[in-house]
Formats: structure tokens, C-alpha cells, sequence
């Protein structure tokens, strides 16, 4: 499907309501509609596709593990079913008087039906309403992506509040939305200024850059706000600038009623308190935070599972509580077990540490995903008693024979000004993951991989071994052919790193990198073979790619920079 649509998968029950509604969207720019019968359809494409929405009316078991892992995805749900008062008519037919019910997990909106004439209004509503939900939805995204603050700290904090892009609104809370008289989704992309009744108002809020600021960058202004029945609401706006993308204004917006300032600026208090604590201590988490989060103590004993770990791992949080990450999400004995353990034990020591882990999990239902895992205790009077556990589900659904790792989100940003295929990075990367999790022969093995930009690669390397790779015919050494991941996996107990071109050819084995003298800002703990990739990535136009012997982690390097950083 084009990716500039909005992809919807629709579960077709044969009603008259989501049929022709289906047929309606169909016909509009900017939806793609793909259509199942059955839920158990629908869930089987989820884990092979991506889509931006899930349409469907089945409250079956079969409707509900579809909603369920269409919320692990983070795809919305919304519901669109016929609440018939009059008995006795046949629930697959449209009749003046019924009433058209759209909701989801945050909001529900009625659609009289004044009979079969008004079905094209009808229809063109529900599509504004999809419309809001995506943009509510995307303007969340952003949100997090410029902001850095995870979005269930915003949503739900006590008082009233906005996120702006300068002059319009990005996204706002149950709470401000509430004293407007709107649904959060039907604000997004509206200019702030259009509630704002007061010409004086509206040309404070156009000189918002100009304005001198207080205490933590704050600027307040007492005004009035027009709600949607045209009552007007006196409140105290306070706004501060947040690092939004290149060339966006954003803001942060709190109201505070006058009537009850003082036990609401305390809250305000509370919650900036709280932001800065975010801000210092968890934000490089936050950033990268999947939907799977668990809770534990220093030994790792489980306190809190949210729901998208319990749909993930199948089982209930109160179930679990108490209960051992060891012998619950990874096997004991195992090199997971002891790799989980070592990183919530640093965890433990130091509440700064943050830690990655990939680890295979087996699931319900005889499926296998991989998961990484990033950790961060949690400090409190000087010791840490709790653990997060934040997941990513990195599992390619789309090749579940090789169990691979997926690499979508963040490759075509990767390859962006190479001349690297994308199927050539998805097979040096799969090799690459084989080596970090299997070693070769039981042992754990370290090598390196330059991928593209082949002949300034060889310019600034020399040879520590024969090249094997001469003798080879030229189609023989395409690095997708099945038999040369046995050959690479022999060649990498040796010295030296691989070169291969961003066409996919192996151009040679055991070769020296020699980049010269190049700053790099890389942390702690990288060796001399980290270091040496990094920067032939920054003195060529290749990417590259390090496996270390000593712990298994795998790490992709740009720019000098590490892009993705695994331990197997």
C-alpha cells in the first residue's frame, strides 16, 4: 500500500453499516482499505503488516485478542456499531432513527441516521472523525519524538494541558479538553487562537516569542477561553517553550482556574518537579520506550507488568506479582537468565546505568520473539529498591522461519546517502546477529563488518591475510548466497574485518583498518576494534558494524556514531 495513506484494516461482519462504509473509504484519497472477514484474519495480518488503524465491530474472544494485539503494536482500534433502540429489525440493515456509535479507548461520538439520503453526510463525519483520531494520534508522536517526555506522564497529570506547534494545536489532555467541551482528538491541528474570544488575548498570543519570561522559562497571562457552547472561562495560561523539531515553535500549556490558584499551583509545583526529575535522570529511556514495561525489585522479583507485557507474555500482572524475572520471562541456566541478572544487578549498584539486552522469549502459542530490553533503577534516599524493565518487540514478523530482527525503524535513516541496498544491510546485519548470539562453535567471536563505499574502504585498509575472496568468481561472492554465511562465519575467527559493497559483494576478508587520526565521542568501554570502524565510517561513506568477542554485543555504527547497540 502507498505510505502516504492512512493503511486501514477493516474486519468486514457483512453488516450494511461497515460495508458501505468500507466501500465510502475506499473511494477517498489518503485511506488504503484492506479487508478480512473474521477477526482471526485480522490478527494474522497485524503480525505480518503495519497499519495505521483496525475497524471492526466483533466483541467475540476473537474481537477481543484482536484488540488486544493491535494495542501491543500500538495500531488504534475503533469501533463502529448500530445501538438500535427498536426490537425486532435485523442489526445488518440501516433504518431512519438508529444511531451511529464511533469509539475507542479514549473517546465515543453518536451519529443519528436521519434516513438512507443522509448516509453520505453520515459517512463523510465518520471519515473527519478518523481524520481527528490520526492526527490526535501522530500529533502524540511528535509530541514524545521532539518533547522527550512519555506521553502517559503528560496525559494524565491532575491540571489542564496542551502541547502547541506554534500557532496551532498539537495534542491536549482529557482535562483541558473537558473545560472546552471537546473530545481531545477533534482539537488537534486547530489554531490555539481560535478559542480565544479577546482581541487583547489573541495579540499577546501572536507576540508569544517576544514575551519576557519567568522562572524556568515560563510565560503567563491571565485570560479567557471560548468553549464550545460559546461560554467563556477565565483561567491563568502558563507556557513554556519545549525543543521541538527543526523550525517548530512548540510549547507546553497548563490553565489553572483562578477560583482555586493556590491548590493548583501546587500541582503545577509538583508536576514541574517531576518533569525536571524525568528530564535528568530517565530521559534517554523515555526516548527509545517501547510498550512492554515491567516493574521489579533489586533482586528482580516482578512488582507491576502493564497491560502490553501481560497480552505479550500471557499472563496477568496481580498473577506474576512477586514472582522472579528468572523462571517467568527467561529460562533458568540460561545465558539470558545470567545476562538478565547482571544488568539488573548493575542496576542495583548504580541508579544511573542504563543496560540492553536481546533476548529470545518463547510465547504463548508456540511463537518466539525478540525483545530488547533496556533497564534503570530507580533511586530513592540513596538506594534503589525498584527496576524498570522497558521492552521493544524487534522481532520480524515478516520472516518467521529465521526468527530475525527488525530493522525497519531505524535502516532507511541508516542507509539515507549510501550505496547500500536495503536487502545487503538486512543480510550482513542477519549474519551478524547469528555470530553475536552463537559464537562459532560454542565460543564467543569478534569481528567487523564495513558495508558500502568498497574501493575508499580498501584505500584505507591493508591486508593481514591472503584475501580468500580473489579466487572466487564474481557471482559467487554475493554475501546473500546461503553458503557464504558458513564461509564468513570461518573467516571471522581470524584477524581483520570484512569489507562488502553496498551491491552486495564480498570484496575482502582480514583487513586492517586504517581511518588515521579522527576525534570520536564514544563512551566508555568501546575497544580498539570499535574504535577503528567508527571512524573508517566517518572518513567513507560506509556503514559498519562490530561484534565484540567479550560480551556478544552487536553494535552499527554512522558517522562515527553508534546508531544500535544489541547484546545477544
Amino acid at each position: 500500500m502507498p505510505p502516504d495513506k492512512v493503511h486501514i484494516l477493516l474486519v468486514d461482519d457483512r453488516t450494511d453499516l461497515i460495508s458501505l462504509f468500507g466501500d465510502y473509504l475506499s473511494t477517498q484519497k489518503g485511506y488504503a482499505v484492506e479487508r478480512v472477514p473474521s477477526s482471526r484474519e485480522g490478527i494474522e495480518l497485524l503480525f505480518a503488516r503495519s497499519y495505521s488503524l483496525v475497524i471492526s465491530n466483533d466483541s467475540s474472544r476473537d474481537g477481543s485478542r484482536l484488540e488486544a494485539v493491535a494495542s501491543s503494536r500500538d495500531i488504534p482500534l475503533v469501533r463502529l456499531k448500530n445501538e438500535r433502540k427498536r426490537r425486532g429489525s435485523s442489526q445488518f440493515t440501516l433504518q431512519a432513527g438508529d444511531t451511529i456509535v464511533v469509539e475507542d479507548s479514549h473517546q465515543r461520538m453518536e451519529f443519528p441516521l436521519q434516513g438512507s439520503s443522509s448516509l453520505p453526510a453520515l459517512f463523510s463525519d465518520l471519515g473527519r472523525n478518523l481524520t481527528q483520531l490520526m492526527k490526535g494520534r501522530n500529533a502524540r508522536r511528535d509530541s514524545e519524538a521532539s518533547f522527550g517526555h512519555p506521553y502517559d506522564v503528560i496525559s494524565s497529570a491532575p491540571v489542564p494541558l496542551s502541547i502547541l506547534t506554534h500557532p496551532d494545536i498539537s495534542w491536549m489532555n482529557e482535562e483541558m479538553a473537558h473545560i472546552l467541551g471537546y473530545s481531545p482528538s477533534t482539537m488537534a491541528g486547530r489554531p490555539f487562537h481560535s478559542i480565544l474570544p479577546r482581541e487583547e488575548d489573541m495579540r499577546w498570543f501572536g507576540e508569544l516569542g517576544r514575551q519576557s519570561k519567568g522562572g524556568a522559562g515560563w510565560v503567563q497571562r491571565e485570560v479567557v477561553l471560548r468553549k464550545r457552547d460559546g461560554a467563556h472561562v477565565p483561567i491563568r495560561l502558563k507556557m513554556r517553550k519545549l525543543a521541538g523539531k527543526e523550525g517548530e515553535d512548540m510549547y507546553l500549556c497548563i490553565c489553572e482556574d483562578i477560583r482555586c490558584h493556590q491548590s493548583l499551583l501546587e500541582l503545577q509545583r509538583s508536576f514541574d518537579q517531576k518533569v525536571m526529575e524525568i528530564e535528568s535522570r530517565y530521559r534517554a529511556v523515555f526516548e527509545s520506550m517501547g510498550a512492554i514495561v515491567i516493574r521489579t525489585d533489586s533482586d528482580g522479583n516482578i512488582v507491576y507488568c502493564n497491560p502490553a507485557a501481560e497480552m505479550m507474555f500471557g499472563f496477568r500482572s496481580v498473577d506474576v506479582a512477586g514472582s522472579n524475572v528468572i523462571g517467568t520471562l527467561v529460562p533458568p541456566g540460561s545465558q539470558s537468565a545470567r545476562d538478565f541478572m547482571t544488568m539488573l544487578s548493575g542496576c542495583s549498584r548504580n541508579a544511573d546505568e542504563s543496560s540492553v539486552i536481546a533476548v529470545e522469549h518463547a510465547l504463548p502459542g508456540l511463537r518466539r520473539a525478540c525483545i530488547a530490553w533496556k533497564m534503570v533503577g530507580v533511586e530513592r534516599d540513596g538506594v534503589v529498591p525498584d527496576i524498570v524493565c522497558v521492552g521493544e518487540d524487534i522481532t520480524d514478523y515478516s520472516r518467521p522461519d529465521s526468527c530475525g530482527i527488525r530493522t525497519d525503524p531505524w535502516r532507511t535513516r541508516l542507509l539515507k546517502g549510501t550505496d547500500i541496498k536495503r536487502d545487503v544491510f538486512d543480510d550482513v546485519f542477519s549474519i551478524c546477529v547469528e555470530i553475536s548470539r552463537e559464537g562459532w562453535e560454542g565460543k564467543r567471536v569478534g569481528t567487523s563488518f564495513l558495508v558500502g563505499d568498497a574501493s575508499s574502504v580498501m584505500a584505507k585498509s591493508q591486508p593481514l591475510i591472503l584475501n580468500p575472496f580473489n579466487s572466487m568468481e564474481n557471482e559467487m561472492r554475493y554475501v546473500g548466497n546461503p553458503g557464504n554465511k558458513t564461509c564468513i562465519k570461518n573467516f571471522a575467527m581470524l584477524d581483520g574485518g570484512f569489507i562488502i559493497g553496498g551491491d552486495g559483494f564480498i570484496v575482502a576478508s582480514g583487513r586492517q583498518f586504517l581511518p588515521g587520526d579522527v576525534p570520536l565521542a564514544l563512551p566508555a568501554g568501546y575497544g580498539t576494534r570499535h574504535r577503528s570502524v567508527a571512524a573508517m565510517t566517518v572518513v567513507t561513506g560506509a556503514v559498519g558494524i562490530v561484534v565484540s568477542e567479550t560480551g556478544g554485543r552487536l553494535t552499527v555504527f554512522r558517522d562515527g556514531q553508534s546508531v544500535k547497540s544489541l547484546i545477544f
